[in-house]
């Protein structure tokens, strides 16, 4: 085959519907300066050049015409690679999908770049034999979906590369960055790492020019805005600061920096717990009464320690009976006992909360993920706990779908508990992560899940000062702040883990909660409430009133990985982005060091919530 020299970079294939995304794409990629670093480069295409000059896009229609003109013909023989434009218009469209087949039949199928600007890849191939939903438009053109093949035939379920402009894609910059780089035959993070590190030189040195010509005065003013000097303006240029991550004042540590000040602290953490155990090795209730343990603080503190990494971690680990401690106590002791105080209690025995049993069910769960620590015989004995914790914790449920209550058999009056309904998520999220059932039934399990996330979705209030969850009784009007983060974490947990979709003005007030935490200090109070409510128990009218104090801090730092995590799926704002990092750095390692010398002097569930909190971070 005789070698044809390339006169274009690049043939722009699309349906004039489509024109203002040809358009707009030749003009960026014939504007486009390449890195000086990749210029005079060899690569799959010849020398990389300065600019990708020049670039085929025809301009006419080819109305009456049975083939592809001359002159198409020969652009597309000249040009390196091949771009469509794909979209519904596109898709129906005979010449696009003509001019596809012929740089096929050039031997160049490999260097075909699909922009998506509309419509869903691939849908008519999945969609074979069942009618279209409503809306649902085959963006492929058909000689991209079975590509042309030597033997003159087409091949079947090609997976065709494609960048994503529609909403919630690569957005434009990107797409045409990885058009670029597969244009130019080079990886596209070198090309964007270049471009980013070409960004901050223009920024920087547009500043050093501004203040070399006399207009000093600006940097200073941007400078003074970066610091947070209330000038004018301020937000406006820091939001510009952060989206292009150019901030000097405000500058972000780094993960590993991250890292690094999580493990000391819960290298701290961890020698407090192993100072805070019985004879036994259970966790008592704070050091200064071991003698004294409880299900919630022995169980938190198993989960936390269990979540962290280091040889101390191991060791404090325990066996497989300090997991299942309240479960094996003399029933007849003063010691917590599940099957005495939960599963059938009796009348003498003070009905309580289930959030310690909620605890229980997640370490179990947690311990039954480790496939290689958690042997058969421990599975099976995990399997009938987690049905007898499930038994007990029907006296919890409300009476709608989803609502649970925080004492067992509330008369129906009494309102649904957002503590006990975001202790029961959590508990179901560690038994879908382990393969476990709820009353022996996978996808009753999963029922709960989604009715339980819906139920705080639903109860989630903007009516008052801040956004969040509330109180019951007193406190009805009042937003608890550590509860409203524990339910966040677990609502974005369980949005990156199952197929929940949570609206998009609640993420925004999440991410805006989480940004603020960066002004929080070591004195940021943590908020309670007093849970109040009419029980029958054993035939008797009762009323239960309780305390309960929320923390704050490790359900902040739960809450932004979970935010991480659902930023990978679900890409939000760069500044955004850095925002809530910079929040969690600040809780890390700016009043990470106090607020853990302060938790080390604290009740054991203080200690076990904050060494949670930090194990999340890697």
């Amino acid at each position: 085959m005789t070698h044809t020299p390339r006169k274009y970079w690049t043939f722009i294939s699309y349906s004039h519907r489509d024109e203002n995304w040809a358009v707009w794409l030749h003009r960026y990629l014939e504007a486009y300066r390449i890195p000086r670093g990749l210029v005079g480069r060899p690569s799959r295409e010849g020398v990389i050049p300065g600019r990708l000059f020049p670039i085929f896009r025809d301009r006419d229609e080819l109305p009456g015409a049975s083939d592809l003109g001359a002159q198409i013909r020969m652009a597309l023989e000249h040009s390196h690679t091949l771009v469509v434009i794909c979209s519904p218009n596109s898709a129906n469209s005979k010449w696009v999908n003509e001019e596809i087949l012929s740089f096929q039949r050039l031997g160049k199928g490999d260097r075909i770049y699909c922009l998506l600007v509309g419509g869903e890849p691939g849908i008519s191939r999945q969609s074979t034999g069942n009618q279209l939903s409503p809306g649902q438009a085959e963006c492929f053109p058909p000689a991209i979906l079975n590509p042309y093949c030597d033997d003159k035939s087409p091949s079947e379920n090609a997976e065709p590369l494609a960048v994503d402009v529609r909403p919630g894609g690569d957005g434009r910059e990107n797409a045409a960055l990885k058009l670029i780089a597969g244009i130019l035959g080079v990886h596209y993070d070198e090309l964007k790492q270049r471009e980013v590190r070409r960004a901050r030189r223009a920024l920087w040195m547009r500043s050093l020019i501004i203040s070399v010509g006399g207009m000093a005065s600006v940097a200073s003013y941007v400078a003074l805005a970066d610091i947070g000097v209330g000038v004018p303006g301020r937000e406006a240029i820091q939001t510009l600061l952060d989206r292009g991550q150019w901030s000097f004042f405000r500058m972000v540590p780094s993960d590993a920096e991250i890292g690094r000040q999580a493990a000391n602290l819960r290298g701290t953490l961890l020698e407090t717990l192993d100072n805070s155990r019985d004879r036994d090795g259970r966790f008592a209730q704070r050091m200064a009464t071991l003698d004294r343990w409880d299900i919630s603080s022995h169980n938190q503190a198993w989960l936390a320690v269990y979540r962290s990494k280091g040889a101390l971690a191991d060791s404090l680990k325990g066996d497989f009976a300090l997991l299942r401690a309240a479960f094996l106590t003399d029933r007849n002791s003063l010691e917590p006992n599940i099957e005495r105080d939960w599963f059938a209690p009796s009348m003498q025995v003070t009905p309580t909360d289930g959030i310690g049993l909620c605890w229980q069910l997640i370490n179990l769960a947690v311990y039954a993920q480790d496939r290689e620590g958690c042997n058969e015989f421990e599975r099976a004995q995990i399997v009938a706990d987690i049905g007898v914790i499930q038994q007990a914790l029907q006296a919890y449920s409300g009476g709608t779908t989803g609502a649970w209550n925080i004492y067992p058999y509330q008369l129906p009056h009494e309102p649904a508990n957002a503590y006990s309904a975001v202790m029961v998520l959590h508990s179901l999220l560690e038994l879908r992560a382990a393969d476990l059932p709820w009353e022996e039934s996978l996808e009753r399990r999963d029922q709960l899940l989604k009715s339980t996330a819906e139920w705080l979705i639903e109860h989630y209030r903007t009516d008052g000062k801040e956004p969040g969850w509330h109180g019951t009784g007193q406190d009805e009007d009042e937003m608890l702040d550590g509860l409203s983060l524990q339910c966040m974490a677990m609502l974005l947990r369980a949005a990156n883990e199952t197929d929940l979709q949570l609206p998009e003005m609640m993420v925004k007030s999440f991410t805006d909660s989480l940004i603020d935490c960066v002004h929080r200090q070591i004195d940021f109070p943590a908020s309670s409430g007093e849970f109040e409510a009419d029980v029958i128990w054993h035939g008797q009218p009762r009323h239960l009133t309780e305390a309960i104090r929320f923390l704050w801090y490790p359900w902040a730092l739960e809450a932004m990985q979970a935010w991480l995590s659902y930023d990978q799926r679900i890409p939000q704002s760069i500044e955004e982005r850095v925002r809530v990092r910079r929040a969690r750095a600040h809780l890390v390692v700016e009043i990470g060091p106090a607020f853990v010398a302060t938790a080390s002097r604290d009740w054991t569930f203080v200690v076990a919530e904050t060494l949670y909190g930090l194990a999340s971070i890697p």
